[in-house]
């Protein structure tokens, strides 16, 4: 079988997760497509002054690399085979899900939680458990039993990527209307605007980053700049699913959120039109396609610019009727009232 290599830079973030659940999934791509067989690895692409990877990156992939559900060979570079980063979702991951998306959330989930932890700690105990109880020593209101809905706050990227205040109340608004009214966030910084009547807000966007979450994953030191492991984040958010009522995360398009989506938790993105005609879909696009739980609601080009007063910094009306239309799928997955 041909040996194919990605290439991945230090600052692909999403395709990380990407390239992770193509190697686990080459075996389940059904043998009418002609990717059938691929064996996948990566190699560190620093070319035109990309980054390095980052520690937390080499971890996460060597250990899918030596998991013993990664039926891969040892990459030899013989010139051959190379496989763009998108093919991996157009080529791999999207038609395994559709063959049987719960065998490829389940073969994935069981290496991203339990089979990535070269760097964990456990003399301390299970990596659930402790995240559990990180988290409800962290929150103790959120020990009610209740149903949930993670926002996720981007503020750091392109104007039609960003958040806004207004937009989260948007989203809080859909939630509330689908009964779902405890909301937590994580993410990036922004000033949280007032919650709607009868919905509770959790602030939970400082705790992947703050030292107590850093040492339990075992993955480096904050001060130094070190990052939380990709698996440590991941069983944040399953554990947030299993023991605390989560349902769903919206946000918009990040790749911080496919990792989630590909482990089975119900994800909701936004995400700009595409603008040329004929252009193939996005990454996060592609797989929406193909997961049952995973929602892809578009605005049209210019539609929203989280910098421009006059539009409100808010998603037009047919959008967020998207959003309501996405919510309700996902509560009839959930079978929730």
């Amino acid at each position: 079988m041909p040996l194919t290599k990605v290439k991945l830079s230090g600052s692909e973030f999403g395709e990380t997760y990407h390239i992770g659940a193509a190697m686990l999934l080459t075996t389940q791509i059904p043998s009418t497509d002609i990717s059938y067989g691929w064996k996948i690895t990566y190699e560190e692409d620093r070319s035109g002054g990309k980054a390095a990877l980052t520690n937390a990156q080499q971890t996460f992939l060597n250990a899918i690399f030596c998991s013993p559900t990664y039926r891969g060979q040892t990459f030899v570079d013989n010139g051959s085979d190379s496989l763009g980063k998108a093919d991996c979702t157009e080529q791999i991951i999207a038609p395994a899900f559709r063959n049987n998306p719960e065998t490829a959330q389940i073969s994935i989930r069981k290496v991203f939680l339990e089979e990535a932890l070269l760097s964990f700690d456990a003399a301390k105990g299970p990596m659930f458990s402790q995240v559990d109880y990180f988290i409800r020593t962290a929150c103790s209101a959120i020990v009610e039993p209740c149903a949930r809905a993670i926002i996720r706050i981007r503020n750091k990227a392109s104007q039609d990527r960003n958040i806004t205040q207004n937009l989260v109340t948007q989203i809080a608004n859909c939630l509330s209307n689908a009964k779902i009214q405890d909301i937590i966030f994580v993410g990036d910084a922004l000033e949280l605007p007032q919650p709607p009547p009868n919905v509770t807000f959790y602030d939970f966007r400082n705790y992947l980053t703050i030292p107590a979450f850093i040492a339990l994953s075992g993955s480096g030191s904050p001060e130094a700049g070190e990052d939380f492991s990709f698996t440590a984040q991941l069983m944040f958010y399953h554990v947030l699913m299993a023991n605390f009522g989560v349902k769903m995360q919206i946000g918009m398009m990040s790749g911080a959120m496919d990792g989630c989506a590909f482990i089975g938790i119900p994800t909701i993105f936004f995400e700009e039109q595409t603008a040329a005609a004929g252009a193939p879909p996005s990454r996060m696009g592609q797989a929406a396609a193909a997961i049952p739980w995973m929602k892809q609601v578009t605005f049209a080009n210019g539609s929203y610019d989280s910098t421009d007063k006059k539009k409100k910094q808010q998603m037009p009306p047919s959008t967020i009727n998207a959003l309501d239309t996405a919510i309700v799928a996902i509560k009839k997955l959930w079978k929730l009232k």
